[in-house]
């Protein structure tokens, strides 16, 4: 099976002393996190804010090292995503991909519930403990 890299954010800010998370929608309307394929030449933190900027219409800081990885099969692909937390800096009111896909802020416990997939589902949780250790 042919592998395909990808690269994803977690985006978060800390409003009034607590954390919330930025959910999009995916196209069959589901919520995800941004993510999208590293091209050649690209590195994977620069695919991550890419995407973050393309389909969320957000631009920040990206933690390193990569907060972790999952797979999932797509087009006959085995899609490797490397996972990046992103602190949110800026929020532009008009982006890319704004007519296909709605934004939103969660607390932690509410992204974990709006959530379906139970790796992205995972992520959050990893994502939670980094933010809370």
């Amino acid at each position: 099976m042919r592998k395909l890299p990808q690269s994803s954010a977690i985006p978060y800010r800390v409003r009034d002393g607590r954390t919330e998370f930025l959910l999009i929608t995916s196209l069959k309307g589901n919520w995800i996190f941004p993510k999208g394929i590293v091209e050649p030449g690209e590195s994977p933190e620069e695919t991550a804010l890419k995407e973050a900027r393309e389909e969320a219409g957000i631009d920040g800081k990206l933690h390193a090292p990569p907060l972790g990885s999952y797979s999932h099969v797509k087009w006959d692909t085995l899609c490797e995503v490397v996972v990046f937390l992103l602190e949110v800096e800026t929020e532009v009111p008009s982006w890319p991909e704004m007519a296909e896909r709605r934004r939103a802020w969660f607390g932690a416990d509410e992204a974990r519930k709006a959530i379906k997939s139970r790796k992205l589902g995972e992520m959050l949780d990893l994502a939670r403990d980094a933010l809370n250790g």
